[in-house]
């Protein structure tokens, strides 16, 4: 039997300075990429890649916007 992976989104996320100074959808996109994150934290931070596995059904997102809140994230120190 496989075992199942789990990823957490800590309660300390929520009074983080860094965390709050994001916008809320840089906020989805942070947490969206904890949980697509290996277990050492490495993702594919294609904008493109992130838009369809944490927006695939906002048809209004585009991969640019995707790429600046990408962008707003790092920006932010996360």
């Amino acid at each position: 039997m496989a075992q199942t992976q789990r990823r957490m989104v800590y309660t300390k996320l929520w009074t983080s300075e860094q965390f709050g100074k994001l916008s809320d959808k840089a906020k989805l996109l942070f947490i969206g990429a904890i949980t697509l994150a290996d277990d050492d934290g490495r993702l594919r931070a294609n904008p493109a890649y992130l838009r369809g596995q944490i927006f695939p059904y906002d048809e209004n997102l585009s991969v640019t916007e995707t790429l600046q809140l990408r962008n707003e994230v790092e920006k932010n120190g996360l």
